[in-house]
């Protein structure tokens, strides 16, 4: 992932338990295990959005994220759980709306849509 330390990241970083921290233009942490579960188990509810380039990102549904984070101490995950249990209520109206705002290297934001 781009030219720094992710772009020497290979398959076997992924294949132990824990995250993969990779810091290239934004900090993106990568799960091998979430709460025990293998990246496989969360596949089926996953979000895929596709970014301006083409590349296709997989994000945990919003009641897997509910579920990992609704356990943990953190007052920050709690604080997540409740805005996305106020997330998952409006979604049951429609798809929820969610942008990936991710700037580019150079030029203006880039907002993610969701694929149908």
């Amino acid at each position: 992932m781009g030219d720094g330390c992710g772009a020497g990241l290979t398959y076997d970083d992924f294949q132990g338990p824990g995250c993969v921290r990779i810091e290239e233009d934004f900090p993106l942490h990568v799960f091998t295990l979430l709460d025990g579960k293998p990246y496989e188990r969360f596949l089926q509810d996953a979000a895929t959005y596709v970014l301006a380039e083409g590349l296709e990102v997989r994000c945990l549904s919003i009641s897997d994220l509910i579920d990992l984070k609704k356990g943990t101490l953190r007052e920050k995950d709690q604080l997540d759980v409740a805005a996305l249990r106020r997330l998952q209520l409006t979604s049951e109206q429609g798809t929820p709306t969610i942008c990936l705002d991710v700037p580019p290297p150079s030029g203006p934001r880039e907002t993610a849509q969701p694929l149908p």
